[in-house]
Parts: C-alpha cells; structure tokens; sequence
C-alpha cells in the first residue's frame, strides 16, 4: 500500500483496475472452458 501511494495515483489506479481484470478473465476463461466441455461431451 506504502509503495502504490509513493508512487502516486496514476500506478494506483491501474493496479486497481487491472486486479478485477484479471479475475474476469480467469473467471471467463474457466466459464467458456466448462461451457465447451459440456458442448462436446
């Protein structure tokens, strides 16, 4: 936290955009993943 506001808002307001980002693709990707295997089997 220390480090982020150091840093200024800018790097902040990135890193707090690319968190959720980056759990919906995963989320996303596990999603379309089951989707597919329940389509092909």
């Amino acid at each position: 936290m220390a480090e982020k506001n150091d840093k200024g808002g800018a790097p902040e307001t990135k890193e707090k955009y690319e968190t959720p980002w980056a759990m919906l693709a995963i989320f996303g990707v596990i999603f379309l993943g089951i989707v597919l295997y329940g389509f092909f089997n």
